[in-house]
């Protein structure tokens, strides 16, 4: 019953075997107690159905421990409301796998909040949808260490719109290659104002 499992203790989750995760339903989700998600590890993260996942609330996301991340599969990063991509930290983000990045949407990443940004590295960034790319704000963008740009694709670096790349700093142009350079639109380039 989808009421049972609110009385689950994070050690009880702990307990779990991951494939018993795989049975969790929405319902069940929903009324886990937020602080019994603590008990959640990456490979029970994994097993997650992403219907279930859809149900998650903000304060369970915020709970579950940057380790839990790791699991996360790009069909359960799909599955979360971009409300719940707000409480996501710097940690969180970097735990995730670059295949997770893959699930990533507009709306969810607009949501982000830009000081959680700056957890992605290059791989994760390269795994972005393009179009998730280009919804990305100035003040995300600005967040990417350098070694997260380094690893933007030429699609990636073709969809990013002179309003975006305004705030762009020399280091992060400096860990462009030729050819990333090479595939920035002319407008982009004319619209750099590096300080």
């Amino acid at each position: 019953a989808p009421t049972a499992v609110s009385t689950l203790k994070a050690d009880q989750i702990q307990a779990m075997a991951p494939q018993a995760m795989a049975g969790m339903t929405a319902d069940q989700i929903k009324n886990l107690d937020p602080k019994a998600v603590t008990g959640i590890g990456a490979q029970q993260f994994n097993q997650l159905p992403p219907e279930a996942m859809k149900a998650m609330n903000a304060q369970q996301i915020q709970n579950l421990s940057s380790q839990a991340f790791a699991g996360m599969t790009n069909q359960q990063m799909a599955a979360l409301a971009p409300t719940a991509m707000k409480v996501l930290d710097a940690k969180d983000l970097n735990a995730m796998a670059p295949q997770a990045m893959a699930g990533l949407t507009s709306k969810q990443i607009t949501a982000i909040d830009p000081k959680a940004i700056k957890g992605l590295g290059a791989k994760q960034i390269e795994a972005i949808p393009t179009s998730t790319i280009s919804a990305m704000t100035s003040t995300q963008l600005k967040s990417l260490t350098p070694e997260a740009i380094s690893g933007m694709t030429k699609d990636q670096l073709a969809v990013i719109k002179p309003t975006q790349a305004s705030s762009l700093s020399v280091d992060q142009l400096k860990a462009l290659t030729k050819e990333q350079v090479q595939a920035l639109p002319a407008t982009l380039i004319k619209s750099l104002s590096v300080k």
